[in-house]
C-alpha cells in the first residue's frame, strides 16, 4: 500500500483527458455560437447539463458498484465519455449538441472521474491526500494545456474551411454557365 505512485500518475493523466471539454467549456461555448448561430442562452446549454450530470453521476456508480466492479465502471464510463464526443460531431443543432455532449458525455465523465477516486482511495492510505493531488492535478492541466492546442486546432481547421471556400468561389465564378450568365447581362445592358 502507497506504493504505487504509477496509479496516482495514471489518474492524473486520465483525469487530463477526461475532463478537457468540461475545464474548457468557454471555448467550445464560443465555437458553438459561431458554428451554430445560436444565442447565448442556446449555446450555454450543453456546458450546463454536462456540469449538472457529472456532478450527479456519483449516485449512478454508487448503485452500480453493487454489482460491477471499478475497471468495469471505468470502462463503462470511458465508452459514454467518447460516444458522446464522437456523437456531438454529427449533432445538427444544439438540441442534439445538448444531449450528445450534455447528457452522454456529461455521464461519462462523471462516472470515469468516481471511478478515479475510487481507485486512487484503494491503493493509498497514508499518503491519500497527496495521491488525490496528483490526481486532480489532471484537471488543472486540462485547462492549462487544452486552450492552446484547441485555439490551434480551431485556427488550423478554420483555415482550411476558407481555404476550400475561396476555391469553391473562384471555381463558381469562372465557370462557364455563370460567365455567360455575366456576359449576355452585360450585353443587355450595353445594347439599351
Amino acid at each position: 500500500m502507497d506504493r504505487r505512485w504509477d496509479v496516482a500518475g495514471a489518474a492524473s493523466l486520465t483525469a487530463l483527458f477526461t475532463t478537457v471539454m468540461m475545464m474548457n467549456s468557454g471555448f467550445f461555448y464560443v465555437s458553438f455560437i459561431e458554428e451554430f448561430g445560436v444565442t447565448r442562452e442556446a449555446a450555454s446549454w450543453p456546458a450546463s447539463v454536462m456540469s449538472v450530470v457529472s456532478h450527479s453521476s456519483g449516485l449512478l456508480v454508487s448503485c452500480l458498484q453493487r454489482h460491477l466492479s471499478v475497471f468495469q465502471l471505468g470502462l463503462v464510463g470511458s465508452v459514454f465519455l467518447w460516444a458522446g464526443i464522437l456523437a456531438a460531431v454529427f449533432a445538427p443543432n444544439m438540441a442534439w449538441m445538448t444531449v450528445t455532449l450534455g447528457v452522454i458525455h456529461g455521464l461519462g465523465v462523471g462516472v470515469v472521474c468516481v471511478t478515479l477516486i475510487i481507485v486512487v482511495m484503494m491503493y493509498f492510505d497514508k499518503y491519500r491526500g497527496v495521491a488525490s493531488g496528483i490526481k486532480f492535478a489532471g484537471y488543472s492541466m486540462a485547462s492549462l494545456l487544452f486552450p492552446t492546442i484547441l485555439t490551434s486546432l480551431r485556427d488550423a481547421y478554420w483555415l482550411e474551411r476558407m481555404h476550400a471556400g475561396v476555391r469553391g468561389a473562384h471555381h463558381e465564378r469562372n465557370s462557364p454557365d455563370i460567365t455567360v450568365e455575366r456576359t449576355s447581362v452585360a450585353n443587355e445592358l450595353s445594347e439599351s
